[in-house]
């Protein structure tokens, strides 16, 4: 992310700032950091499973306070 290059749509590289920021998976929402891990229906199954107390992923979120959340 520090670097301008991601993976997400809402990150668009400097070549094509003006490429679509929708989510590729359920086209709801811009695919930011965010959208993925908290809130995309389509990847519902997995969040449950891998974060199930997870509601924040900002610098003050509960999941950054130990190695075990994080590894989790």
């Amino acid at each position: 992310m520090s670097t301008v290059k991601s993976y997400l749509a809402a990150h668009p590289s400097r070549s094509t700032p003006e490429a679509d920021t929708s989510c590729p998976h359920c086209d709801l929402e811009p695919e930011t950091f965010e959208h993925p891990i908290l809130t995309c229906p389509s990847k519902q199954g997995a969040q449950g499973r891998l974060r199930p107390n997870v509601t924040d992923v900002g610098h003050e979120a509960h999941l950054w306070s130990g190695t075990a959340l994080l590894k989790r």
